[in-house]
């Protein structure tokens, strides 16, 4: 149960669930699927299509799950603040 959050609290030494332990998380997520670049840079849909494994719900999942739409996520995050490049 929870392997994402126990492997890396013993990773990382997270020992929390707080809002701020959880974006830290997300980071390290983000990273280790060799996307964090692609987020800065505001490569946003390579981003998505490299953390769809990560997150069923993300555009090109292969769970099974319900997948958001990319349009959607798009304005979310721009409204929150994120650049999306050219």
């Amino acid at each position: 149960i929870f392997p994402t959050w126990r492997g890396l609290c013993a990773q990382k030494g997270y020992s929390d669930f707080s809002p701020p332990t959880q974006d830290a998380m997300a980071l390290d997520l983000i990273d280790g699927r060799l996307a964090l670049d692609d987020v800065d840079n505001g490569n946003f849909n390579v981003a998505v299509f490299k953390c769809s494994a990560e997150w069923a719900s993300l555009p090109g999942g292969t769970s099974g799950q319900h997948e958001q739409k990319l349009a959607l996520l798009q304005q979310y995050y721009t409204d929150a603040g994120g650049t999306i490049a050219g």
